[in-house]
């Protein structure tokens, strides 16, 4: 599914998986699904900056630094800090926001996938961006002592309608994994 979140045009955000279901009493609930397979969640804000001014450089049309910046304004509070969170969760924020309109549980979940080719080895890297985007972008620390799976409902939302969600998930497909489980 894309979800389009800005007036640049260009590249939408494509979500990995959108699931639409509804919970026991019949509430709307979306899934919004970043899947990674021994992969980071992508660059840097900073390292992102970098890619637009390029872009800019080769294309005085480009709208990669107006895109960048207006994303950041709209997500991003007073934080310097800002600049190490991944620019991938902020578009798949933006997207999953963007998307979630008539819903009444939005949940954007990272789902990692272990496998004997791809093994965990970004899982923490990953857990430590989803602490950083928290903080800084969604204003809430994280429950301490979490283990994957977990889901995490935001304390404060912009949206009286809307009950959002932050989800760490991970399936592991290993051999060694796969086989015990037979």
């Amino acid at each position: 599914m894309k979800s389009t979140f800005d007036q640049s045009g260009g590249n939408a955000r494509n979500h990995d998986l959108v699931v639409r279901a509804s919970t026991t009493s019949g509430e709307p609930v979306t899934i919004f699904v970043e899947a990674k397979a021994g992969e980071p969640l992508g660059a840097t804000v900073a390292t992102q900056r970098k890619i637009a001014a390029k872009a800019k450089q080769k294309n005085a049309d480009s709208k990669a630094e107006k895109r960048l910046n207006d994303l950041v304004n709209s997500l991003g509070r007073e934080d310097p800090r800002i600049e190490d969170v991944r620019y991938q969760l902020l578009t798949a924020w933006a997207g999953a926001l963007a998307s979630a309109t008539g819903v009444r549980h939005a949940v954007l979940a990272v789902h990692e996938f272990w496998t004997d080719v791809r093994p965990r080895d970004k899982t923490s890297a990953n857990a430590k961006a989803l602490e950083l985007f928290a903080d800084v972008v969604l204003g809430f620390q994280l429950d301490p002592g979490r283990t994957i799976p977990w889901c995490q409902r935001l304390p404060h939302t912009t949206s009286p309608d809307t009950s959002l969600y932050l989800a760490h998930v991970a399936t592991d497909l290993t051999t060694e994994s796969l086989t015990a489980a037979k």
